[in-house]
């Protein structure tokens, strides 16, 4: 999954990478297409995408007005090899921000500085999986940056409605007993950190997995501290390893002396103390999961 940061203008520039499930590049022939649905299975573009032979990737440009919420879209492209068609599929997620830039970690040690051995794709990998642990629900439970996401929930047939993550922004869309509310129902919902309410105390209605709502969620950056803590992780994630420690050792000796060295998910979710201390302070198990 690629993430992309939201933009106000311009167009998103997707690309697909032409190789097998080993990884061999593929020459890949006319005719090329490509369809983008977003999280709720509309189509919302569809093309003609450009091949790179010499990048092996096909590429396409969606206008922004296209992928207009933060949501996660799936990209299906296809082109003929060897006489016959072949396609991929790749998601897309559109974000509010990134915990760190790239040119942040690249920063962060000499030796990424080096694009051949450390890719920008490569790193946004790795940045991309330094949030998923970061925001987890063992770790910190909230999203750092503004984020959507589309959930199906059961009706509880009360005042208020949970949603799967706090600190939730705004309603996009919700379908309730398949219905699409529209107007005053959708504007007049009320967002309190990770319910929903409805006006003058009126009650959801029961049902088994009956609403679909698509929400934003999270804060509106990430602060010093976990920006920091992000850093830290992902050069964990990128580095080689160099010092010989055992990576799931509980203890290790050096001539008569004898260190202990930490554990993830026994001494913290990352078994980075810095790292786990700044999940510790800023994620929300601090405040309650109520």
């Amino acid at each position: 999954m690629t993430r992309v940061r939201q933009q106000a203008a311009g167009s998103y520039a997707l690309e697909c990478s032409t190789v097998d499930d080993g990884g061999t590049a593929l020459t890949v022939v006319a005719p090329y297409t490509v369809t983008v649905l977003d999280g709720a299975g509309t189509q919302v573009a569809t093309g003609t995408p450009t091949y790179d032979s010499g990048a092996d990737e096909l590429t396409f440009a969606v206008p922004v007005a296209s992928m207009p919420s933060l949501d996660t879209y799936t990209v299906t492209w296809t082109g003929v090899v060897s006489g016959a068609a072949v396609e991929w599929e790749t998601e897309v997620e559109l974000v509010g921000g990134f915990l760190f830039s790239i040119a942040d970690l690249r920063a962060r040690d000499t030796a990424f500085a080096d694009t051949v051995k450390y890719p920008e794709a490569d790193l946004a990998e790795v940045r991309t999986a330094v949030e998923m642990v970061l925001e987890g629900e063992k770790a910190a439970a909230v999203a750092f940056v503004p984020r959507g996401r589309r959930a199906t929930l059961d009706g509880s047939g009360r005042d208020s409605l949970r949603l799967p993550d706090f600190e939730a922004r705004s309603v996009l869309s919700i379908t309730v007993d398949g219905t699409a509310w529209t107007g005053d129902d959708l504007t007049s919902i009320i967002v309190d950190d990770d319910r929903l309410y409805r006006p003058g105390g009126a009650l959801w209605p029961a049902g088994r997995r009956s609403i679909f709502v698509h929400y934003t969620h999270g804060r509106n950056f990430a602060s010093a501290p976990i920006r920091r803590a992000g850093l830290t992780l992902a050069r964990e994630y990128v580095s080689d390893p160099k010092n010989g420690f055992p990576a799931r050792a509980t203890a290790t000796s050096i001539g008569d002396q004898m260190f202990r060295l930490t554990i993830a998910g026994r001494d913290g979710v990352t078994g980075l103390p810095d790292v786990d201390a700044a999940i510790g302070d800023h994620g929300r198990h601090r405040y309650g999961t109520g």
